[in-house]
């Protein structure tokens, strides 16, 4: 049976990777630097030469540098490693042109492939491989290099992998990139048991500079780590599959996700996930192209509750802890122009407390754990009238929730309605946003487009998909973390267009999430 990336995004739906460790980017990225400097010149002698400097200047921690070690050991020869930028290269040229350590596999950083003088200076040193000019996908890079395989590394931008993970195959700290499927399990064993260096990784980092970098960035093993597991209690080789848990257990708490990891080996099992009724959310769901669907409303409170009640339920305090909404004042938030107006003024479409408002002031990590209960709730359901057998609910990558907002639209309409507008030919706005003007007959105010803060998550007109309030209401979490979409009651107009993007580093009353849902068998 074949093990994919997307068995571990439904295993650690929770679990978001770091990208490449920032360590190592002492002037990397600076012209003047030796080794870029070679590159912009084609001075092949110099590269190696700079790459050996670098390498005894002792630019990057050693347990760093194993990582980047495993990395080059988790790819065949002739190949192309795709990794995220020059910083990321430094190190594995390093390891390349001074220990003469697999030179034939092409390292390329993703941040220079429209560099003209890095392309000519990769066809001089490696003139086997073609970069070429134009849009870079793994699949272009595959028909210019025929007969070789190609690499993206473990550390490579969230987005390029979720577009590609239809044909990535893990294969340690890289992925393959291969249209004909294959079994890599015996990749992945054979590089962890004959390849890889793993001491580093059994001895606890003493206190340093960069002890919390090389713990986040060593996470990356932990994908690889699960499968292995899962192989060797298969074939019941329970030492091996004990010592691969013993050190998926210690990366996972040196970085920070201990909770997650031990659910995956230890998941709760006192009581049945929660018995929802799946008549509505099936109905609520709303088909948005193939196999994937929205819900026609953001998330809710009294939707969240439920969760929250389960979690209390099960006595899974830790993570109730750590899903739990933060609590807002909203007085707080009002202009002291409006500090004068009774509740009933300013609540009367409903308080942004009540059941039916959107969910808010949660993380990122609580959204992600709420799509992961309601998928193991749905799929466990016996409940012989729902629609489908096995689905996965997650947040949606910034393009889907995008097409979901345009469906049946032009793809450059800027609102879900189409037009250029945000309010209708009688002066009412179209959305929850922060109004400058006020909506005409509506009242004399700028906020009374609807509401002063969050409205119920059912309100004003749904797009062409029956989604309501894609625009405004809450800003809308995607699966890239601290990327929202669609603006909020706090927006002015600009950021509510759907080709906005919204960012955010943490819990607030402006933000919120909508579940997307993909169809795994029906």
């Amino acid at each position: 049976m074949l093990q994919r990336l997307l068995l571990i995004l439904l295993l650690l739906p929770g679990l978001t990777l770091p990208l490449v460790l920032k360590a190592h980017q002492v002037n990397a990225q600076t012209p003047a630097h030796p080794i870029r400097s070679a590159i912009e010149k084609g001075d092949i002698p110099a590269f190696r030469t700079a790459c050996k400097a670098w390498y005894e200047a002792n630019n990057c921690q050693s347990a760093a540098l194993n990582w980047h070690y495993n990395a080059l050991m988790s790819v065949e020869s002739p190949s192309l490693l795709l990794v995220p930028d020059q910083a990321a290269a430094f190190p594995v040229w390093a390891l390349q042109y001074t220990l003469n350590l697999r030179p034939e596999v092409a390292v390329v950083p993703l941040d220079m492939l429209n560099d003209p003088a890095f392309r000519n200076f990769i066809r001089q040193l490696q003139p086997e491989f073609q970069v070429t000019e134009g849009p870079k996908t793994l699949l272009s890079m595959q028909e210019a290099n025929p007969g070789k395989k190609i690499y993206l590394s473990v550390a490579a931008d969230q987005q390029m992998v979720q577009a590609e993970q239809a044909y990535l195959y893990l294969t340690g700290l890289a992925l393959q990139y291969s249209q004909i499927p294959f079994d890599n399990i015996q990749t992945l064993q054979f590089n962890f048991e004959n390849r890889f260096l793993l001491d580093y990784l059994r001895v606890a980092l003493q206190a340093g500079q960069n002890t919390e970098q090389l713990a986040a960035l060593n996470l990356n093993y932990l994908p690889a780590l699960l499968l292995l597991h899962a192989h060797y209690e298969k074939l019941q080789m329970s030492n091996k599959a004990e010592a691969i848990r013993s050190l998926a257990l210690q990366i996972a708490e040196a970085g920070g996700k201990s909770a997650e990891v031990r659910r995956y080996f230890s998941p709760v099992q006192e009581d049945p996930p929660a018995r929802l009724p799946i008549k509505p959310i099936d109905k609520m769901m709303k088909k948005v192209g193939g196999q994937l669907y929205a819900c026609e409303t953001e998330t809710s409170r009294e939707q969240y509750d439920l969760f929250l009640q389960d979690l209390l339920k099960n006595r899974n305090y830790e993570l109730l802890d750590r899903c739990k909404q933060q609590k807002t004042d909203w007085d707080s938030l009002l202009p002291d122009s409006l500090k004068h107006l009774t509740p009933a003024q300013l609540f009367k479409h409903g308080h942004p407390d009540d059941s039916n408002a959107p969910i808010q002031q949660i993380s990122y990590e609580a959204a992600q754990e709420y799509c992961h209960w309601l998928t193991e709730a749905y799929n466990a359901s016996a409940d012989k009238k729902k629609k489908f057998k096995k689905v996965l609910f997650h947040l949606p990558t910034p393009g889907e929730w995008e097409a979901a907002a345009r469906y049946n639209l032009d793809q450059t309409a800027p609102y879900p309605w189409g037009g250029y507008y945000v309010r209708n030919n009688k002066g009412c706005y179209l959305l929850n946003l922060n109004a400058s003007e006020a909506c005409k007959g509506c009242g004399s105010n700028p906020a009374e487009d609807g509401g002063f803060f969050p409205v119920p998550v059912g309100t004003y007109f749904p797009n062409n998909a029956g989604l309501y309030n894609i625009s405004g209401n809450v800003a809308e979490m995607t699966s890239q973390p601290g990327l929202s979409k669609g603006g909020s009651w706090a927006d002015d107009a600009f950021q509510c267009q759907i080709s906005s993007n919204g960012n955010y580093s943490g819990p607030a009353a402006t933000l919120g999430f909508r579940i997307f849902m993909d169809v795994i068998e029906e």
